[in-house]
């Protein structure tokens, strides 16, 4: 065909021949092909930034997000802090200022103990009023919180998650106390791992806490789904962190 072209349109032309059948067939560059092991390193690079786009935009399965409840649990590194301060009480915040009680003694427990009962010892005897405000200092440290262990410092904790969910007077079994029991559990063993990263023992018991916790909530969805949202309102957790794979 070309040389039916060649002999009778261009006769005297053979360079510009050359020019057409050139441009004719390579105007057009080749499409290299990606190698199947390149595309598939591409495909997984873009599922791995996926993946981190949304664990970023997810709340922590174990903490959570801060909320009302979950901050006014106690922290043993919070109390033993105060504690051990050596600032003034006018410099300390209200959270370091504040005294608390261990052996679940209230506030009537604590004007009957530190105001009362020395008033009437010091009018009914002969015992100098200097011994006995004495006395009653060494009772408020025996009964500070910051002398109790990381046991008592959480048996406090649990006491303000029964207060908090109670759904009635004595309730101490329904699914909602049961989940801010075992969140109060995990917040304080949380904090323990995070100082003392090798011990393994403890980090599977975390494991075994957020997914009883998960397990909780996942039956109380079943039952309302009012107290179920509430209950994760109220203890900072995400929805899709519960109903979801848990993976720590």
């Amino acid at each position: 065909m070309f040389s039916y072209y060649k002999r009778y349109l261009f006769p005297s032309s053979n360079k510009l021949f050359t020019t057409l059948k050139a441009r004719l067939f390579h105007t057009t560059t080749l499409i290299q092909k990606s190698h199947p092991r390149e595309i598939k390193r591409r495909n997984i690079a873009k599922k791995i930034s996926k993946l981190q786009q949304e664990n970023s935009k997810r709340s922590n399965v174990i903490t959570g997000i801060p909320t009302p409840f979950t901050n006014s649990l106690l922290r043993p590194s919070q109390i033993y802090t105060s504690a051990n301060s050596t600032s003034s009480p006018s410099t300390l915040s209200l959270s370091e200022n504040k005294q608390y009680r261990n052996f679940f003694l209230d506030g009537k427990d604590e004007e009957f103990l530190f105001k009362i009962a020395p008033d009437i010892i010091i009018e009914n005897s002969t015992t100098e009023p200097e011994k006995e405000l004495g006395r009653v200092q060494i009772l408020k440290n025996l009964t500070g919180l910051h002398n109790a262990s990381s046991k008592g410092i959480l048996l406090h904790n649990i006491q303000l998650a029964i207060k908090e969910f109670a759904r009635k007077e004595g309730d101490t079994g329904s699914a909602e106390v049961q989940a801010a029991v075992w969140t109060a559990k995990i917040l304080n063993l949380y904090e323990h791992i995070k100082n003392n990263h090798k011990d393994k023992h403890n980090y599977r018991a975390l494991r075994y806490m957020v997914h009883k916790r998960q397990r909780i909530l996942k039956y109380l969805k079943t039952q309302s789904l009012e107290r179920y949202f509430t209950c994760l309102k109220k203890l900072g957790l995400d929805q899709k962190s519960i109903e979801g794979e848990i993976v720590i």
